[in-house]
């Protein structure tokens, strides 16, 4: 009885080892462009999701250098429109830096991320306690309390040419009691 049992898993097994390996050889053939492009697109827009998400998580951690691993050189930030546009990676990055280095317990919460093709979208509630002296300004321990929307472009290379803001500083100055 053992035996018959045994020969009986065996040839379930051999059976769809079979089916295995004929599933392989279909699935192995040589795809159709439209598949290789749509793989290439669900890659691109994975990788350009993983490099919004790192900067969320460089901003929650308050680590705003890495925040900036995968910008372009030649980078613009336009903020929210209503100011001139600052250009260069060097230029964008120090004004980041002098600015968000003056908050603390800098937070994005309730996070929300939309990739379509080089643009990447990122919704969330963002919050921090101005507690650092920024532009001869003192700090005054207030904390502010936005819902932004900021707009990313990436290049052909991966890399951030374009940022946008939707909401203006004007608004997170007017809680913490900033003056512009």
């Amino acid at each position: 009885m053992k035996r018959i049992i045994c020969l009986f898993a065996v040839a379930i097994f051999v059976t769809e080892a079979c089916k295995n390996t004929s599933s392989n050889l279909v699935s192995g053939e040589k795809k159709d462009s439209a598949s290789l492009v749509l793989e290439a697109s669900e890659r691109r827009e994975t990788t350009i999701t993983l490099a919004v998400a790192d900067i969320v998580d460089a901003y929650n951690t308050q680590h705003f250098i890495a925040a900036f691993k995968d910008y372009s050189p030649d980078v613009i930030d336009y903020g929210d429109g209503t100011g001139r546009p600052i250009k260069g990676i060097d230029s964008v990055r120090k004004l980041n830096l002098e600015f968000f280095g003056s908050f603390t317990n800098f937070k994005g919460e309730d996070v929300h991320i939309a990739v379509d093709g080089d643009l990447a979208m990122v919704w969330a509630k963002w919050s921090a306690t101005w507690s650092k002296d920024f532009s001869g300004q003192k700090a005054t321990g207030k904390s502010f309390h936005v819902q932004d929307v900021d707009v990313f472009k990436f290049n052909k290379s991966g890399k951030i040419i374009e940022h946008h803001s939707t909401q203006p500083l004007s608004s997170v100055a007017s809680q913490v009691g900033m003056k512009f």
